[in-house]
């Protein structure tokens, strides 16, 4: 992805969406509808014998660019466009996490990360604005200050405040994240929320940095285990209890527990535990504890 691909909005573009428009293109149709933002909306375009224009802006895409593009990208891979530019991937190589991409799991579905061979949310089953609310949820409605430790794309984020929190106190250490998030559409909303504010740095750094008992909520949600053990380790419970208000919460999302992994949920309750949290108990693919 090219430098500052997120200063402006633009046209984002998956390949399915220009595999449909080169479909139409091949059966000598004159245009159609399509998504110029993943999903949210449509748009009409037109064609002509070499390029695709879109209504409402001055984006003009040649058809043997489409060509290439679907020749050397997947369909899933998404693209942001604007004027006359070539299209720029939205992908990174990050120092952190090695490959990230924006990834549209089918047609018009909000996108998720595609991080180093791993989907930042379940896609087989749900959106991932679906997942997002149940993780946000598992907070049982928590009003007042909720720390996110991990704000990806923005979606938790959305729904905390939705369900009730008045400020969302979110961490992301991955400015390459940051990037890529602000590209994608459904993230927007994420960024016009003043009561959104994101901290672009590791959430372990960021919690020592709370006042006691300043939060009424916390929705962890880490990179995989072996990405950072340090986030699932006693000291940072032990801050995430500090900064805790007196019966507040905090949802641990850990993944399904499966044979493979009940070696880390068993450490996971065990290390929250010690650390002063009382009624941990199963949760959305996690655990919730309260203080």
């Amino acid at each position: 992805m090219v430098a500052s691909v997120a200063k402006g909005k633009g046209i984002v573009l998956s390949g399915y969406h220009l595999q449909l428009i080169s479909d139409k293109a091949k059966k000598g149709e004159a245009g159609g509808e399509v998504s110029l933002d993943l999903g949210i909306s449509k748009s009409e375009f037109s064609i002509d014998k070499k390029a695709v224009s879109f209504s409402g802006c001055d984006a003009r895409l040649d058809l043997g660019t489409i060509a290439r593009i679907l020749g050397k990208r997947r369909h899933n891979d998404c693209f942001l466009l604007r004027g006359d530019s070539p299209p720029a991937w939205i992908y990174l190589f990050s120092d952190d996490y090695g490959v990230v991409k924006l990834y549209e799991p089918k047609m018009d579905w909000p996108p998720t990360l595609f991080i180093n061979g791993s989907y930042m949310h379940t896609i087989g089953v749900s959106k991932p604005t679906e997942e997002a609310f149940k993780k946000a949820n598992a907070l049982g409605g928590t009003t007042g200050n909720v720390l996110e430790t991990g704000f990806g794309l923005g979606y938790s984020s959305m729904w905390l405040r939705k369900l009730g929190a008045g400020k969302v106190i979110a961490c992301e250490k991955s400015p390459d994240v940051i990037e890529i998030a602000k590209a994608n559409p459904w993230s927007r909303g994420a960024f016009a929320d003043r009561s959104i504010e994101l901290n672009a740095v590791d959430a372990a750094e960021f919690i020592k940095t709370l006042p006691s008992s300043s939060v009424d909520g916390i929705l962890h949600d880490p990179p995989n285990f072996n990405n950072s053990e340090y986030l699932y380790s006693a000291a940072f419970y032990a801050d995430a209890y500090r900064v805790l208000k007196p019966k507040g919460r905090m949802y641990h999302f850990i993944g399904t527990m499966t044979k493979e992994n009940a070696r880390i949920h068993n450490n996971v309750v065990r290390n929250i535990r010690a650390s002063g949290f009382s009624a941990v108990s199963p949760s959305y693919r996690g655990v919730t504890a309260t203080k």
